[in-house]
């Protein structure tokens, strides 16, 4: 999970960067919507799955459904950010999200998209994503 977050990370913030300042996003919520999902696995790694293999406990805590709805925007917030400003800047204009689709949903399926993405990424971005 921090690998694909690391990643999806930095081809947002190096594209961002590279973008004319008519299309540059500012970053403040892309990055809080990555801090989200992190500390979320955290949470549940330290304190949640610990907690029910001791306890026997099947139901998990009420506490947890915000955390992950809040995790789940945070992902797709970062998703099209990503994607967008990926789109953008390979495109030198604005963008809809018919033109994002493809890197959006190459992003999201990680394993998969990786594959065909990546070489794309390391034309634009070079060694900075």
């Amino acid at each position: 999970m921090s690998i694909l977050l690391g990643w999806l990370y930095s081809i947002g913030i190096a594209s961002n960067d590279k973008l004319s300042s008519a299309l540059k996003k500012n970053t403040v919520l892309y990055k809080i919507s990555y801090l989200i999902p992190f500390f979320y696995v955290v949470l549940l790694t330290l304190f949640f799955f610990p907690t029910i293999q001791n306890a026997g406990v099947h139901q998990p805590p009420v506490w947890l459904m915000p955390l992950n709805l809040a995790s789940m925007f945070g992902m797709f917030y970062g998703l099209y950010f990503t994607a967008k400003q990926f789109t953008a800047l390979k495109n030198g204009c604005s963008v809809k999200f018919i033109d994002y689709s493809g890197p959006f949903f190459l992003f999201w399926f990680f394993p998969i998209g990786v594959w065909f993405i990546q070489p794309k990424i390391n034309e634009l971005l070079g060694d900075e994503a």
